[in-house]
């Protein structure tokens, strides 16, 4: 039979129990219920959730022949299996052992569950005297908490029962005119509330306010304090070393809500968060000076805390220690860190963190990218590959860099020596790169072949497309680096284009005279043909046309590959065309447009 609602109200810890089942099946499916004491056999009885609940009472050959219509792939699994008197280890001798394999197994300890249970309802201290108690059950739990939760209670009483645990504490931080009237007079009645709800007892309070009335302003310090100083602790992965922040680590159930309203206090309030925060930080200098980096955990509750982690990776940075600066970066972006987010300096010298951290992390772990590579071409496809992303860290570190270091910052001296270990880590890449690949022409002949030489790529590539009839767009760019077509690359993959990208090595010398007119058709079987004035390079011949300028390129292209000009585009004027325009200007249809 369902449980009535009087029934749920009279049994605080059977009711949340009900609830954390309902949930877990709903969320997880087939959840199998390991009752090593078989302490709740009696609850599961009796139990009505909207799911399938199957009860083991003594023959495995019941319980198996009642799990057949919720294997076979017809129902859906979401289905309780109370197995009481097992546990882990002993379910592996028995006939369910499959069934535990393949649900999701659920176990409560009792006393963990009127602990949760018992929050709002009893203190700490009566919390602990009562599971302490021999004899234990969940009933006996359910009559003590209700009898706790039957006494007589007051107006303010009443009324913060009925506000609620979030807020009641929101309001106290924020002096709600509601709570306030009753300040400082139900201070008694406040202090229980909060005991018993967020576990703050009298030595907090003496702490924070001393033996001052519990005034609205009091209040508001007291409890926002003690929400930082939970999360603080709980946040720590080491014990704390003040006095009055080390009894709690032993809170327990009442540490998840504290965190919870700590977030939110954040959230709705930054302002009157951000000035209760730097007061408490006030009180604890031994917090401050007593915790290395590693052990203050992911969220910066304190702004000393941000400022110790800061240190640490850039210490990390000059050292070369790139993952552990980027393990720190990760957690101090805008939307995670609340200091980062209420400081712009703060966000630019952590974005510098975060790309030095990555560059050097590319570097770190492409230093024998080359080392096997048994050819030229071998070589090229490895850059591609693997080496030129280290290219596009360097690159955008440094672009970003330029744009984010100034001296207003207060890291900017330590900055400036983080940029310049990036750039020695990427000189001394670079160089060992380019070393071994030294080493393979050599061994190997630099050149490599015909379908990685540029001056191939035109009559290779570009004329077979156009002479197929295919509208293309050719786009020839100086000092464009391969990763940033790559980059090029997969942001037209964002808008749904499809991309093929392959390397070519570049003619050497790699001058604008050399790399630019080789894109036209200049190559006559392989070879090329240089032309010379006043003793310089100046560009090659297409048959008897020289190519040194744009309009040469534009012109030999379109001698090569049709029968009229190209449409030629400047490409400054090709970024300004608006859709409308460009659909335009190519009306008619053109095979070939060069940018």
């Amino acid at each position: 039979m369902p449980a009535s609602p009087a029934a749920e109200a009279s049994s605080p810890a059977s009711s949340t129990l009900r609830g954390e089942l309902r949930t877990k099946v709903r969320e997880r499916g087939l959840l199998v219920w390991l009752d090593a004491e078989g302490q709740y056999s009696p609850f599961v009885d009796t139990l009505d959730l909207p799911y399938p609940i199957l009860r083991l009472r003594g023959s495995y050959l019941e319980i198996m022949l009642a799990l057949e219509p919720y294997a076979n792939g017809l129902l859906p699994e979401h289905v309780l299996v109370h197995l009481p008197g097992l546990n882990k280890e002993s379910v592996k001798e028995t006939p369910v052992y499959e069934l535990y394999k393949a649900g999701v197994v659920f176990e409560k300890n009792l006393v963990t569950l009127v602990r949760e249970a018992a929050v709002g309802i009893a203190t700490p201290e009566q919390i602990d005297a009562f599971v302490r108690a021999p004899g234990l059950t969940l009933q006996k739990a359910d009559e003590w908490l209700e009898s706790l939760r039957s006494q007589p209670t007051d107006k303010l009483s009443l009324l913060l029962s009925s506000l609620g645990v979030d807020d009641v504490v929101m309001g106290l931080i924020t002096e709600d005119p509601r709570l306030r009237a009753h300040l400082p007079q139900g201070g008694d009645a406040v202090l229980s509330f909060l005991l018993k709800n967020l576990g703050m007892d009298d030595a907090w309070r003496r702490f924070r306010i001393g033996g001052s009335p519990l005034t609205p302003t009091a209040a508001s310090a007291l409890t926002a304090s003690w929400l930082m100083a939970v999360e603080f602790v709980s946040d720590l992965k080491e014990p704390p070393v003040s006095p009055a922040l080390i009894p709690l680590t032993k809170l327990a159930s009442f540490t998840k809500v504290c965190r919870a309203l700590a977030a939110r206090l954040r959230q709705q309030d930054p302002d009157m968060y951000e000035t209760a925060a730097n007061d408490l930080q006030e009180l604890l200098e031994q917090e401050r000076t007593s915790h290395h980096a590693q052990a203050l955990g992911a969220i910066d509750t304190f702004r000393f805390e941000e400022a110790t982690v800061r240190a640490a990776a850039i210490a990390a940075l000059g050292r070369g220690e790139w993952d552990k600066a980027s393990n720190f970066a990760s957690d101090r972006i805008k939307d995670k860190c609340f200091w980062v987010e209420r400081s712009p300096a703060l966000q630019r010298t952590w974005e510098m963190i975060r790309l030095a951290a990555a560059t050097g992390q590319a570097i770190a772990s492409t230093r024998n990218a080359l080392d096997s590579a048994r050819s030229v071409e071998e070589a090229v496809e490895r850059y591609a590959e693997k080496l030129a992303p280290v290219d596009r860290h360097h690159r955008i570190f440094e672009q970003r860099t330029h744009a984010l270091l100034a001296s207003d910052l207060e890291d900017y001296d330590a900055l400036l020596e983080v940029r310049q270990a990036v750039r020695r880590a990427w000189r001394d890449w670079a160089d060992a790169t380019n070393r071994r690949y030294f080493t393979l022409c050599k061994n190997s002949g630099p050149l490599p072949s015909r379908s990685m030489r540029q001056r191939s790529l035109y009559e290779d590539v570009v004329h077979p497309l156009v002479d197929r009839g295919q509208h293309v767009a050719y786009f020839l760019v100086d000092a464009l680096r391969f990763e940033m077509a790559q980059g090029l690359a997969q942001e037209l993959a964002k808008d749904k284009y499809s991309v093929q990208l392959t390397p070519r090595m570049a003619e050497l010398p790699t001058d604008t005279v050399v790399g630019m007119n080789v894109l036209a058709p200049v190559e006559q079987a392989g070879r090329l043909r240089p032309v010379i004035k006043t003793g310089s390079l100046k560009g090659f011949f297409s048959g008897e046309v020289q190519v040194c300028t744009p309009a040469d390129r534009v012109r030999a292209i379109s001698q090569r590959s049709l029968g009229s000009t190209a449409e030629d585009i400047e490409l400054e004027q090709f970024q300004e065309l608006s859709l409308v325009q460009l659909k335009r200007r190519l009306s008619a249809k053109p095979r070939l447009v060069i940018v």
